[in-house]
């Protein structure tokens, strides 16, 4: 897919996720997405032991449906609702609530760091699928970065014991969807704006969601409604982010800072339930950080224009 001619006549400085992107810009996106969808996923951490996997899920989106069709028409006016891809949204909305249902799932017994880390793995799966079906090319430097990172993850979750059982399946599993679901986003974020693939997913997971009301209870305690209200508005605010990183960064760059969500989870944990992370988790946790920060100063001397190139050539409007 290509970027339309409207679009790309309307700003003809903007960079597609590919060769000629802008990976600090990219990388700025993904952290930030990171962080605000890690408190999310606290907010259905609290959250799983009270209510059903789906329930949760359809709260949220109810929660953050309004929210996201106001800037969509703040920011796109009536065309950000429309979509010429709506075969390829169907695909990614259902990996993605696939993967979120899976993930939280997990929640109910893993301890939230102990999920975050098994969930990545799913870096590795994107730098591999990145690889495979979209023949990017991958820096060695980011594959030692990936793979140091990695092994970050593998020191972090040896001392959990946690082992193979249902809930650390599923979080492989959602590491496993999750990744599927980079690849439909990276495509239709070459050819449509951040906005409308926000406006698209929250209207076609609430619209699945909504098919088991039958089956919903929705007597929700009154003590929880700002936590659905927290985990609806950040998880409106990390998808729109999530979708800018795709749009400027290549999916083995942004499988690196993905393991930022790692620091995240830790903190949170630490704050909410009292999780205490050891020395062992701590060193895992600093190869994770160190692979992403030389890979940003990597691709940021790699992104830097020639002298010659024009400044309007290079500017990329948000």
């Amino acid at each position: 897919m290509s970027e339309p001619a409207e679009q790309a006549s309307s700003q003809p400085s903007r960079r597609g996720p590919d060769g000629s992107s802008k990976p600090l810009r990219a990388v700025l996106y993904i952290v930030a997405s990171m962080a605000v969808l890690s408190l999310s996923d606290a907010g259905a951490k609290w959250l799983a032991p009270h209510y059903p996997v789906a329930e949760i899920m359809f709260v949220r989106q109810l929660v953050g449906l309004p929210l996201a069709i106001a800037v969509v028409a703040a920011t796109r006016g009536r065309g950000g609702f429309r979509t010429r891809f709506l075969g390829a949204h169907i695909i990614r909305t259902g990996l993605m609530l696939v993967a979120w249902a899976a993930f939280i799932y997990a929640l109910r017994s893993l301890p939230l760091g102990d999920a975050f880390t098994i969930a990545f793995c799913s870096p590795l799966f994107m730098t591999l699928f990145g690889f495979v079906f979209l023949r990017e090319q991958v820096p060695a430097l980011r594959w030692g970065a990936v793979a140091v990172g990695f092994v970050g993850v593998v020191i972090v979750l040896q001392p959990s014991g946690t082992g193979l059982g249902p809930a650390a399946i599923a979080a492989l599993g959602a590491a496993f969807t999750w990744a599927l679901s980079t690849i439909w986003s990276r495509k239709i974020a070459v050819a449509e704006s951040s906005e409308t693939m926000l406006f698209v997913y929250m209207a076609l997971a609430t619209a699945a969601l909504a098919l088991g009301l039958p089956t919903y209870d929705l007597s929700l305690r009154p003590g929880d409604l700002w936590v659905f209200g927290v985990a609806g508005v950040s998880g409106v605010a990390g998808h729109w982010l999530l979708a800018y990183a795709f749009r400027y960064g290549e999916l083995s760059l942004l499988a690196v800072f993905e393991y930022t969500a790692l620091v995240w989870a830790l903190l949170f944990g630490f704050w909410i339930w009292g999780d205490r992370p050891n020395p062992t988790v701590l060193l895992g946790a600093s190869l994770i950080i160190g692979s992403g920060i030389a890979i940003a100063r990597m691709e940021s001397r790699r992104a830097r224009p020639d002298p010659g190139e024009s400044e309007a050539a290079v500017e990329l409007p948000v």
